[in-house]
């Protein structure tokens, strides 16, 4: 617990300081949601089923960046849901109170009033300052379970949402849930199916080309170690990905499991509040004519060279003239040439120049060094730069017969 007294010691965002003054009981598990002009809809959801059968403090981020003028929606949401807590209490921006004839309570974080956030750090600094709350009280023990268990209000949680995390045994930095999307036969509805199956389709390529980094980056369905998260520093302060780079620094200190179930269900619907991501990605869609037309695939053949490249790299090779002489494509050479694999080699060289490289050790460390390195931003970059060199992406259409001429 070393990592989690220093990190809410020296990084946790400074909401944490206030919660000394709040009489917070203590709950079994803890559930982080930022909420950005949301109805109370999902809170009435989530009261009638998680907070009135478990032990769960709510952790509602209601925030806002300060380009945005228009408060009424945050405000409605935060007087409605504060009507519901018995007897609430106020500590600077939090308000905390218990929900009648439950062990729920809820804590409210206004960050849309007079703190709202910096539009460049938006929904990560949400999140953040959600986490390192429930951080700091796993730290002081009032949260029992080390799980920060994160999602979003358009999020469906089924029944054994948090028994699924608590029977897992397998040391991790984070799990992730399956989830879908509720779609239906409204242009929103396929626009919504046809994303979904693009991020299913990289993550199932990842899988193939036997890529460590093989998961969903999506922030409702993320759990996450207590101390993990401490040893990465949180999450980062960005308008949008803080998802994917948080996940990114996770997988490098332990590994992020894929629950098989429960299913998480996801709402369809558009969105503006972050600049890329599912919402925007729709929006697009919808405002083609033929969305299946839309080349949002990336081509198979860039997961085959990733595949190809990894099993070359695993063999140590220690230049470019090396992963030649292995027999990796110019292609690929020249996507690793893009993201600058001379200058892990270089470090390499520099880092382990007296030690043999025929022994466990140096195998270990080449291992090791390699997958901090070519860690997921760097494998995306890969297939960046075979998309837009050699392997153009692709339609639906397209995909489809690439696949079933594959099979």
């Amino acid at each position: 617990m070393a990592a989690l007294a220093k990190y809410c010691a020296s990084y946790a965002e400074p909401e944490i300081l206030l919660l000394r003054d709040l009489a917070i009981e203590a709950h079994d598990n803890v559930l982080i949601v930022p909420a950005y002009r949301e109805t109370s809809e999902f809170f009435n959801c989530l009261q009638q089923s998680h907070l009135c059968r478990r032990s769960v403090l709510l952790i509602l981020v209601i925030n806002q960046p300060d380009n945005d003028p228009d408060k009424r929606s945050n405000q409605t949401l935060f007087k409605s849901i504060r009507a519901q807590l018995c007897d609430p209490a106020a500590q600077g921006n939090l308000t905390y109170g218990y929900l009648a004839n439950s062990q729920s309570g809820v804590l409210l974080v206004d960050r849309f009033s007079s703190q709202p956030l910096p539009p460049k750090e938006a929904v990560g600094l949400a999140r953040k300052i959600g986490n390192d709350i429930a951080a700091e009280l796993i730290r002081v023990k009032l949260v029992h379970n080390p799980v920060l268990f994160n999602t979003d209000a358009d999020t469906q949680l089924p029944d054994n949402y948090f028994t699924a995390i608590t029977a897992s045994s397998q040391p991790n930095s984070a799990c992730i849930y399956p989830f879908r999307h509720h779609c239906d036969d409204t242009p929103l509805g396929q626009a919504t199916q046809l994303y979904e199956l693009r991020l299913r389709h990289y993550v199932d390529g990842l899988k193939r080309a036997g890529s460590p980094f093989a998961f969903h980056t999506i922030g409702s369905t993320l759990a996450i170690d207590v101390n993990a998260y401490a040893m990465v520093r949180g999450f980062p302060k960005r308008a949008a990905g803080e998802d994917f780079y948080l996940l990114n620094k996770l997988a490098k200190v332990a590994p992020v499991v894929c629950l098989d179930r429960p299913t998480l269900v996801i709402d369809a619907r558009t969105s503006d509040r972050v600049p890329f991501g599912t919402g925007p990605a729709v929006n697009r869609l919808l405002e083609c004519q033929d969305p299946r037309e839309e080349t949002i695939f990336y081509h198979p053949s860039t997961f085959f060279e990733l595949g190809h490249c990894l099993t070359a790299l695993s063999h140590c090779p220690k230049s470019l003239k090396a992963l030649r002489e292995w027999g990796l494509s110019e292609i690929s050479l020249d996507a690793l040439e893009g993201i600058n694999i001379t200058t892990f080699f270089n470090r390499l060289s520099s880092q382990h120049r007296n030690e043999s490289t025929n022994t466990d050790a140096w195998q270990q460390f080449y291992t090791r060094r390699l997958g901090d390195w070519f860690d997921a931003f760097k494998t995306l970059k890969f297939i960046h730069h075979l998309r837009d060199s050699d392997y153009p992406n692709i339609n639906y259409r397209q995909l489809a017969l690439l696949n079933q001429q594959a099979r």
